[in-house]
């Protein structure tokens, strides 16, 4: 029979012990590493909500900047702002005779095309913006539409204006 000295026995438990630490310290440093990860990615995504912050905390301080400027008494306005549009002025309104005006589009909006032109009785034209959804708009969007007023020679002074008070009702009135 083979027999074992002591020394041999101690280090083969030696050697068993020491593999079953290696294996738990592997074991352990792998779920390390994972917490690592998740640790290093929330902290990535924790710097990226921090810059948006500072950039939210900027914009924030330039639009309170903005508003104290509006709020001051000087920069205050009666009058809307006029509305955006592609053309300088989004109807051309010529006076026909006493009772008629002729709208004509500048541009495709409001469910007419541009260059279209529609006779409207004078005292039927704020229901024409109204229909149209003019007025709608300008409300909504705090603004005010720009209207050219051509004048035409058969009109009298008093024609004129008349159509300058309908049409200025709803419209920046340039006249030309």
């Amino acid at each position: 029979m083979f027999r074992t000295r002591g020394g041999e026995i101690v280090n083969a438990t030696m050697l068993e012990v020491f593999l079953l630490f290696s294996f738990l310290l592997l074991i352990l440093m792998s779920a390390d590493a994972e917490k690592l990860s998740k640790a290093l990615s929330v902290q990535g995504k924790a710097k990226e909500i921090e810059a948006e912050l500072a950039r939210t905390k900027s914009e924030l301080a330039d639009a309170q900047g903005r508003l104290v400027i509006l709020n001051h008494g000087e920069y205050r306005s009666p009058y809307k702002p006029p509305c955006p549009s592609s053309e300088r002025y989004l109807i051309e309104v010529q006076i026909k005779d006493a009772a008629a005006l002729s709208v004509k589009f500048t541009q495709a909006n409001f469910g007419l095309s541009a260059g279209e032109t529609v006779e409207v009785p004078l005292p039927h034209f704020g229901r024409f913006v109204s229909a149209k959804g003019i007025d709608t708009f300008s409300g909504k969007n705090n603004c005010k539409f720009r209207a050219r007023l051509i004048d035409s020679p058969d009109a009298t002074k008093l024609q004129y204006k008349a159509a300058y008070q309908n049409v200025s009702r709803f419209f920046y009135v340039i006249q030309e």
